[in-house]
């Protein structure tokens, strides 16, 4: 069993006038980093990995949500077989358990179509340290206008907008400590919804997430 956070993003979505998700995302047991920088500041990463039975398997999904539909699925430990999930997040303006973050993201499929973009929040730190922001500048790159999963699905990724897109992401990183110090292969989750149009200002809220447990 592992601790998700369930896509309820779709719930808080469901409120945006005009701003129908068009994907959603969710990868579980990426490997989570803090570098200090200095007192206020630092950079936080996240990625996936297959450490082996015992160590940490990211696996996770990527959604169509509009249209045809499909799912791209990836099993525990997918890294070792082909694509990737990499997130880094600048930390700044450090205060107490608060701090702003800026970065970018990118998930990759089996054949190397990704989908990228910036990212930029706030993070707080409750017992772990937890991200709570918007995409903005979202691409989808694919040859053959397929994302892909490593163990099974796929999804068009023609839209009725080309994009750029925008969208809101939820990470949450376990084991971090008391939060913005120096910590390595903690064990993170990411999620998060892709819009058609402006609007993820008013998905910021996605911290409502549900604690549940599923098997993968």
């Amino acid at each position: 069993m592992r601790l998700t956070y369930s896509v309820l993003l779709l719930a808080a979505a469901a409120g945006v006038a005009s701003a129908q998700p068009i994907i959603s995302f969710g990868y579980t047991e990426l490997s989570g980093s803090y570098s200090v920088i200095d007192a206020t500041s630092g950079t936080m990463t996240a990625g996936a990995v297959d450490n082996g039975s015992g160590g940490l398997q990211t696996a996770g999904d990527v959604t169509r949500l509009v249209g045809s539909g499909g799912t791209a699925n990836f099993d525990d430990g997918f890294k070792s077989i082909a694509g990737d999930v990499s997130i880094t997040i600048n930390v700044t303006g450090i205060s107490g358990t608060s701090a702003n973050g800026a970065g970018s993201f990118t998930l990759t499929d089996a054949d190397g179509s990704t989908i990228s973009g910036d990212i930029s929040g706030t993070f707080s730190v409750a017992g772990f340290v937890f991200f709570n922001g918007n995409l903005s500048n979202v691409v989808i790159t694919a040859g053959d206008n397929d994302f892909e999963g490593t163990t099974s699905g796929s999804f068009n990724t023609t839209f009725a907008n080309p994009g750029p897109y925008t969208g809101a992401i939820v990470q949450l990183t376990f084991g971090g400590g008391t939060g913005f110090t120096n910590f390595a292969g903690s064990s993170t989750e990411a999620h998060g919804l892709i819009l058609p149009a402006p609007g993820a200002a008013a998905l910021i809220g996605l911290g409502g997430l549900v604690a549940v447990r599923r098997k993968r």
